[in-house]
């Protein structure tokens, strides 16, 4: 049994290719045999029925000329048997029993029977000689088919067996590549349907695989990004301070912190959107209040806003249940706001919410720099930024709406923008509506 789960698929298809093969010829030539030999059988006898019918007529004649038995009638109708291959005995209507395994054929002569011709073949006679010669013919056809068809089975076998096993050699080879790194490998989806997907299901994975690693080389180089530039930032200041070169220590303190509070920000901010992105993302989902939530979240935000010379507008039109998770769900809504404020010198922030054909939405508009079309294609992204250095001025870290997004997914909701240069911009979440519960 250790042999045999050692032993490789190809080699196990082309044994039991081999397997069937001899089975198969070996039971053909079997029935054949059998068959054939009984029609051989068969043959013989018809043939010794005939030729007793014919020694009959003949012995009849012979009677009917002398007008009885002679032994000269015996000699003659013997002697004609012999020549066929046969033996003969004429046995006289008086006589007794025949013998069970010879032809017998009755002598009537004027409608009376007047004897009984007995016919056998003779153990070396040209009948017999003749019925075992072509016996012994069928069988070596036989076994030179038999021997035939077992070389080709042997033969193609393993031909067989490759053929049916190479797609699967192939995709092996290939997940092997892949395993080795080489994720951009594919396989070529060739051979019978289930094989077939199953190659498309390799390169699927790796299509996957290739992704994840692009994003999460992209993802290192990014973070790498944003983190170079507060690092340089803090320790310049501190060599700057080691060699005595700046007059105002506090400042200078004060410059550090704040690059070190945005490189907390930013770890702060990495930690959410790997959250948000996390396959089964926990939700401890309830019956939320999407106006309260919104005015609730603006009443925090307002001095700040205030303070930026912003007027904020508010259309809250209740109701507007969601299920949601609360703290997730302030999360989208913060950031939205941030980005609003962020991106806007005057004017206003507005903010809308209401419901409609069963959905919940959450727009918030802004009279800021807004955003091109190829730039609001590439908005949701973590760390891409319209106007990068305005962002690390403000202090964005680039990810926000990039967690807005992920967290309105995890909802089972959208999130969508439409901007206009110079005009501002609108970020509408749209997420399922719930009944209230009574």
């Amino acid at each position: 049994m250790s042999i045999w789960r050692r032993t490789g698929l190809t080699t196990r298809i082309a044994i039991a290719l081999a397997a069937v093969a001899v089975a198969s010829v070996g039971i053909s030539t079997v029935l054949a045999n059998l068959g054939l030999h009984n029609r051989v059988d068969q043959a013989s006898e018809a043939r010794t029925t005939a030729a007793t019918t014919h020694a009959a007529e003949v012995a009849a004649a012979l009677y009917a000329r002398e007008g009885k038995w002679t032994p000269q009638t015996r000699a003659e109708l013997e002697h004609a048997a012999s020549i066929g291959g046969y033996s003969l005995t004429l046995i006289e209507s008086s006589a007794g029993s025949t013998k069970p395994s010879a032809s017998t054929s009755a002598v009537r002569v004027d409608g009376q029977r007047v004897g009984t011709v007995v016919l056998e073949p003779e153990a070396n006679g040209f009948v017999m000689r003749e019925d075992q010669s072509l016996a012994s013919r069928l069988d070596r056809l036989h076994l030179l088919a038999a021997a035939l068809a077992l070389l080709l089975g042997v033969l193609s076998a393993p031909l067989i067996a490759s053929a049916l096993t190479r797609p699967l050699r192939r995709i092996a080879a290939a997940a092997t590549r892949l395993r080795n790194g080489e994720l951009d490998v594919r396989v070529d989806e060739g051979g019978p349907h289930e094989i077939a997907a199953v190659g498309q299901a390799l390169d699927e994975l790796a299509s996957t695989l290739e992704q994840e690693e692009l994003l999460r080389r992209e993802a290192a180089a990014d973070v790498a990004h944003e983190l170079r530039t507060p690092l340089a930032g803090v320790i310049s200041r501190i060599e700057a301070a080691q060699d005595h070169v700046i007059d105002d220590e506090q400042a200078n303190l004060d410059a550090m912190r704040a690059e070190a509070q945005r490189l907390a920000e930013l770890m702060e901010d990495l930690e959410r959107f790997s959250d948000a992105q996390r396959p089964g993302l926990t939700l401890n989902k309830m019956q939320v209040d999407v106006c309260e939530l919104a005015r609730e979240r603006l009443a925090i935000r307002r001095a700040d806003l205030d303070r930026q010379g912003l007027a904020v507008i508010e259309e809250i039109a209740p109701p507007a249940i969601v299920l949601a998770d609360r703290s997730r769900l302030t999360q989208v809504i913060d950031n939205l706001l941030t980005n609003a404020s962020r991106y806007t010198d005057s004017g206003e922030v507005r903010v809308n919410v209401h419901q409609a054909g069963g959905k919940v939405f959450i727009a918030v508009s802004d009279t800021g720099i807004g955003l091109s079309e190829d730039e609001a294609a590439h908005v949701f992204e973590r760390f891409w930024r319209a106007d990068p250095s305005r962002s690390r001025g403000t202090g964005g870290t680039g990810v926000g709406l990039a967690i807005a997004r992920e967290l309105t997914r995890a909802h089972a909701g959208t999130i969508d923008v439409e901007s206009e240069v110079g005009v501002g911009s609108t970020f509408t979440v749209s997420l399922p509506a719930s009944t209230p519960s009574q």
